[in-house]
């Protein structure tokens, strides 16, 4: 498990800052990195995502138990499409002026993305909202809200560490302990996790709450990832057939099966199947939930 580089958290950072203007709600999001090298985004009420690779090479996105969020692919014009299992679509798409347009399924857009003269990227939603990202003098990063009042800012304190800024006055502030452990704080100075080894050498992830995330591998070689008492959270294995195997805590699983069109289908613990990865007529790879 890794902390993201900070460019790369910053970058990441846009979707959570796009969820504050249409929603309202003003949320920090911590990215990670898991053992098998999958992205994991939390936010600070606690919920997990997950994005990682299914067979076909399309990135998927994922619950903290393993339910299906989205797939992430393309359309036969090269744009990029969020599907989701309920039949909604998020395209991002360009115009004739290289601006980027972000559209739902029936092609209304939500938001356009554009660069001005400066450089300066700026997200017009189409209620109206704007974001724009901007770098002051300094060199320091941060986002403008439509009546130019900063609402987060990206720069390094006195000590040189990693500081994001929010215009409600929260900070993360990513740093290293003496142990060399990578931790994470709030603008007080609280540790909102730490991320370490273990003495086995396994990826630890502690919470301030005293929850934790352990990452280790069982004797027949299995991922497992349990929690601070010991409980198993997730095992990740192969079964008697050679099936890719998610087997959760309480008791839910995930088998991938290929069928004999070659299709990839998802089964859960009673063999009900759950989806399926297949490929259209233009040779795309598509998930088609049940």
């Amino acid at each position: 498990m890794k902390i993201l580089p900070f460019p790369f958290k910053r970058l990441l950072l846009t979707v959570s800052l796009i969820f504050v203007a249409c929603t309202g709600y003003s949320q920090s999001i911590i990215y990670t990195k898991d053992q098998q090298g999958n992205l994991i985004a939390e936010d600070d009420r606690g919920f997990k995502k997950t994005y990682k690779r299914d067979i076909a090479g399309n990135m998927v996105v994922e619950d903290e138990r393993g339910n299906h969020i989205a797939t992430l692919t393309k359309d036969i014009y090269g744009n990029d499409v969020e599907e989701y299992g309920n039949g909604r679509k998020t395209v991002y798409g360009k115009d004739v002026f290289g601006d980027t347009n972000i559209k739902d399924e029936h092609g209304k857009t939500i938001a356009t993305i554009k660069k001005d003269v400066f450089g300066n990227y700026t997200v017009t939603y189409a209620g109206g909202a704007r974001r724009t990202y901007k770098t002051n003098i300094f060199g320091d990063e941060f986002v403008e809200d439509g009546s130019v009042r900063a609402t987060a800012a990206y720069n390094k304190d006195i000590f040189g560490h990693d500081v994001e800024g929010y215009g409600n006055g929260k900070n993360r502030i990513y740093t290293t302990d003496v142990f060399g452990n990578k931790v994470i704080k709030d603008e007080r100075g609280t540790t909102i996790a730490t991320y370490k080894k273990d003495i086995f050498g396994n990826d630890v992830e502690v919470y301030r709450d005293g929850k934790m995330r352990i990452y280790t591998t069982d004797v027949f070689g299995n991922k497992v990832i349990k929690d601070e008492r010991g409980a198993t959270i997730a095992t990740y294995r192969k079964d008697i057939f050679g099936n890719d195997v998610e087997e959760y805590g309480d008791g839910k699983k995930k088998v991938y099966k290929n069928d004999v069109l070659g299709n990839t289908v998802i089964e859960d613990e009673s063999g009900k199947t759950i989806g399926t990865y297949k490929k259209n007529i233009f040779g795309d790879v598509i998930f088609e939930a049940k």
